[in-house]
């Protein structure tokens, strides 16, 4: 899908958004652009760097690790060794919906933006606009959760028509 196209289903906040990852685009397009499916349990990730898609994966809690405090900094040093090697990052996170979405995946994100790297920007993408991407047939999980919110930067990126 193209950006104009893309745009034009876009309405409120999703608009909103989509505009203050444009506005970034001169300087997202040179750099890395990680997003993050935040869990506490299981962490979906996806790079792109210099626009183009690079790698994609999750960082699973092993079943040890049963209270958040230690879950939480497993996380922490998992994406660290995954986000250490880049110096720039504008990271797009998927937005916790505050009224359903339970603490813990508040405090996930929290973990993932201050992990690794430079982050130069967060940017929290709305569940529904990354799913305006998704086909009939879409299987959810924490990669292609993660893909997707990528996705969305990456056709806001795209001036080619």
């Amino acid at each position: 899908m193209n950006r104009t196209k893309f745009q034009s289903m876009l309405t409120g906040e999703h608009s909103r958004t989509a505009e203050r990852i444009i506005a970034y685009a001169d300087s997202m397009v040179l750099a890395t652009v990680v997003a993050i499916d935040p869990g506490s349990k299981s962490c979906g990730y996806a790079i792109a760097h210099q626009g183009k898609f690079k790698t994609s994966g999750h960082v699973e809690v092993p079943k040890q690790f049963k209270r958040i405090g230690p879950r939480l900094k497993y996380i922490h040093a998992e994406l660290d060794k995954i986000l250490t090697p880049y110096n720039k990052i504008y990271m797009l996170v998927e937005k916790v919906r505050p009224r359903t979405g339970h603490i813990y995946l508040t405090w996930a994100a929290g973990v993932a933006v201050a992990t690794g790297g430079c982050v130069v920007e967060v940017i929290e993408i709305p569940i529904g606009m990354w799913k305006k991407l998704c086909p009939a047939d879409y299987e959810k999980s924490d990669i292609a959760d993660a893909e997707k919110i990528l996705e969305v930067g990456l056709v806001l990126l795209n001036t080619e028509e």
